[in-house]
């Protein structure tokens, strides 16, 4: 699988179940565990995308920010993340969020780690 530089997992990385489908509803951010780093899930449109859950300008959590389309929003400061990249497109953050690898099986949400 090819993805972003900051993107984590790949065919070979060991995927961990983080939730069941019905855990992640369309519009919604939830913060998990990947073993013991906090990562965000998100369901767009009935995608679901991973990221790190701390947004890079002040370390805040992206779990309680706002969804749009293609990007995450940091509720406070503005810092504006695209969900495809992770590159920040608004706001204060400079840096990228890390991206996770996501696949669903069955029922059974999947994130990779590595």
């Amino acid at each position: 699988m090819t993805g972003p530089d900051n993107e984590k997992g790949s065919e070979m990385a060991e995927y961990v179940k983080v939730g069941k489908l019905g855990d992640f509803p369309a519009g919604a951010i939830r913060s998990v565990t990947l073993g013991e780093e906090p990562v965000a899930v998100a369901n767009v449109l009935g995608r679901l995308y991973c990221f790190s859950n701390y947004c890079t300008h002040v370390g805040l959590e992206l779990s309680s920010g706002y969804l749009s389309d293609s990007s995450v929003t940091c509720l406070y400061h503005g810092s504006e993340f695209d969900l495809g990249t992770g590159e920040a497109v608004g706001g204060p953050a400079q840096a990228p969020v890390t991206l996770y690898s996501v696949r669903v099986e069955g029922d059974d949400v999947l994130v990779a780690r590595d």
